[in-house]
């Protein structure tokens, strides 16, 4: 009798799910790396795993395949795992920026206005300058843009990295355990 195979996008929410308390751990520890220094570690380490999790998350679908599995529906399932990851740990830094600290903006930007202004660098001098102005005249982005260019950036950026890593899952053939 024979099993039947979860959809793609099945398998992709399903990883989304956890994909989405992953990026949503890297994002807290990027908003925290100005404070904490190892947060900026773990937020690097966090984002250079990202190919490996996906890779792993393909494979296990490959694998349970028994190696049937096509190139489109592995490459959909990586997509479907970046919208569905990259709207969980969305909401939450809406509500995080939006709600909880509202300033969080603000502060990000002043920061980085703080760090050009302390180097020789005059190009950055300027940058901090231009930043200067836009939050003087209130044109710093507001928390949904952020949240959408994001999603928009992880499922763009996915697509590219699951288009690849499908390739890599499926050229690496399967051990057979008969």
């Amino acid at each position: 009798m024979a099993t039947k195979q979860k959809s793609v996008y099945k398998r992709g929410a399903d990883d989304g799910l956890f994909f989405g308390i992953y990026l949503i751990i890297m994002f807290f520890a990027s908003a925290f790396s100005m404070a904490v220094p190892f947060a900026g570690l773990l937020s690097m380490i966090l984002v250079l795993g990202v190919p490996f999790l996906i890779y792993r998350f393909l494979r296990r679908s490959y694998v349970n395949d028994s190696g049937t599995t096509q190139f489109s529906a592995l490459w959909v399932q990586g997509i479907t795992t970046f919208f569905c990851g990259s709207l969980i740990s969305g909401i939450v830094a809406l509500v995080y920026m939006q709600w909880i600290n509202p300033d969080f903006i603000a502060t990000q930007v002043q920061s980085l206005i703080d760090v050009y202004m302390a180097t020789d660098w005059e190009e950055g001098k300027e940058i901090a300058k231009v930043l200067t102005k836009m939050i003087e005249q209130n044109l710093l982005p507001t928390p949904i843009n952020i949240v959408i260019e994001s999603i928009w950036l992880a499922v763009f950026t996915g697509s590219i990295l699951s288009m690849i890593l499908s390739i890599v899952v499926q050229a690496r053939k399967i051990k057979n355990n008969n």
